[in-house]
């Protein structure tokens, strides 16, 4: 037996086994520890339309299969805020939890698939602690409209693992399963449309490591049917909202640079792990394995095809706020890097993996923090208007509200919600309402910051 060996295991192989352990815990521990804050926090703007449509859908389950605000078909979405209301009410501290717990799953999730990619305990540690760390997509974690979106990806997140088990052993109960969970996964939120894209880069990795059948088409026709059904649904619904009516979504060649911005954003917020493996290749002057290529290929195109339903929004604002699914491959890829470091079993390489992991940390940290600051000060905005709306009076002529943080709908929902008393009187002011006025009714404006809404008297009438 060789010195450095006992038991016939490496020394420093025993020292990557330990690691496995620490690094779930802290994935499991890091969305715990990020997204605490945002327990706290009241309700906000899309969020009212939702818990609306939660209490319509109590009353009349049909209710679950209407058009979100945006037009968005999403019943897997409406159930699970209506089984929330049912449990908890206006409550947002259990909806901001079921939030956290839906991101939480993702992380272990696409451990547990990362393993089944790659057999390698330590990568997928690695994957799901670089996931629940990247914070391209905080806004996702602090904002409970925002629930759809780890709702998909953890349903997306299981068929993918049972694409692997069917994959490998060809059991068609799997096959079966990956096919309902595409179908939940649409449900939940129209991003699952790239499902299929990723079921088949995932097929070519495993077939080229010998793990799987060359790719054909017959596997993938009930998936492809099913998206195209979906797709076209989509197409009829959306024809006309003000999102495709009005130019603010449209699929072209424009969608080419918005996907390089979004992944830009991300490398932006997550470049220490790739920094670190650069710098240890350039250093050591040893090339990346050549063997690793095909597969770098492939998470890198997973993460730019999981942009593209966003890539078509006109806004750059709304196309780089959902980075959620794009962030998996990319923490992927950052895993490869870090653990070819760690079992490089030198101590400068090992030095440079934990000093990345601990500078994607302390980003991670002040990027999440800042989101949840102001989510907490949108949030307490949106508390103190509720509250004036509760005790303006209960009779009287019409109500006009200037200045109002919420919109005529999202205001409508908190009417319902809130101060039911309130739906048939009040309502936002619209711009340039309050120039042409209507006689009897009552002005009030709301002073940000200062949780007051100030009476003006009954606006004149309209000569």
């Amino acid at each position: 037996m060789r010195p450095g060996y006992k038991g016939g295991v490496p020394a420093r192989d025993r020292l990557v086994r330990c690691l496995d352990p620490v690094l779930l815990l802290l994935s499991g521990l890091a969305p715990l520890l990020l997204y605490r804050g945002a327990l706290g926090a009241f309700f906000v703007a899309d969020d009212f339309a939702w818990l609306e449509c939660a209490s319509d859908s109590l009353r009349h389950p049909a209710h679950l299969f209407t058009l979100h605000i945006s037009g968005f078909l999403r019943p897997l979405a409406h159930l699970t805020f209506a089984e929330l209301y049912r449990l908890a009410g206006t409550g947002a501290v259990a909806y901001h939890g079921a939030a956290i717990a839906l991101h939480l799953g993702c992380v272990l999730l696409l451990g547990r698939l990362a393993l089944a990619l790659t057999r390698d305990r330590l990568t997928a540690a690695l994957a799901a602690l670089c996931f629940a760390l990247i914070p391209a997509y905080a806004e996702v974690g602090v904002w409970i409209s925002a629930l759809g979106e780890p709702l998909a990806a953890c349903l997306m997140l299981c068929s993918l693992i049972s694409w692997c088990t069917w994959l490998g052993e060809g059991r068609r109960r799997a096959y079966l399963l990956t096919l309902f969970g595409f179908v939940l996964a649409l449900a939940a939120k129209e991003s699952a449309a790239v499902l299929p894209g990723w079921m088949l880069l995932l097929h070519a990795g495993l077939a080229r490591k010998g793990r799987a059948a060359r790719p054909s088409w017959r596997p993938y026709l009930p998936f492809a049917a099913l998206l195209a059904g979906f797709l076209a649904l989509q197409l009829l619904l959306h024809r006309r909202g003000y999102l495709v009516s009005e130019g603010q979504y449209a699929l072209g060649w424009q969608m080419l640079p918005q996907i390089a911005r979004s992944l830009g954003r991300i490398l932006d917020l997550a470049w220490a792990p790739f920094l670190a493996a650069a710098a240890a290749a350039l250093l050591r002057r040893e090339p990346w394995p050549a063997r690793r290529l095909p597969a770098l290929l492939c998470w890198a195109a997973a993460a730019a095809l999981a942009l593209a339903p966003y890539a078509g929004f006109r806004w750059p604002s709304l196309a780089g706020r959902y980075l959620y699914l794009a962030s998996m491959p990319v923490a992927g890829l950052a895993a490869l890097g870090l653990g070819w470091l760690l079992r490089s079993g030198r101590l400068a390489d090992r030095l440079l993996a934990g000093a990345a992991l601990l500078l994607l940390g302390v980003q991670a940290v002040h990027v999440t923090g800042a989101a949840v600051r102001r989510m907490q000060a949108r949030a307490l905005e949106s508390e103190r208007f509720v509250q004036a709306l509760r005790e303006l009076p209960g009779a009287g002529p019409e109500l006009l509200i200037a200045n109002s943080p919420l919109p005529t709908q999202q205001l409508r929902g908190a009417l319902r919600l809130f101060a039911p008393r309130l739906v048939a009187r009040a309502r936002a002011l619209e711009p340039g309402e309050l120039e042409r006025g209507e006689h009897g009714r009552w002005v009030y404006r709301w002073l940000p910051g200062s949780g007051r809404l100030i009476r003006s008297g009954s606006s004149p009438p309209r000569p």
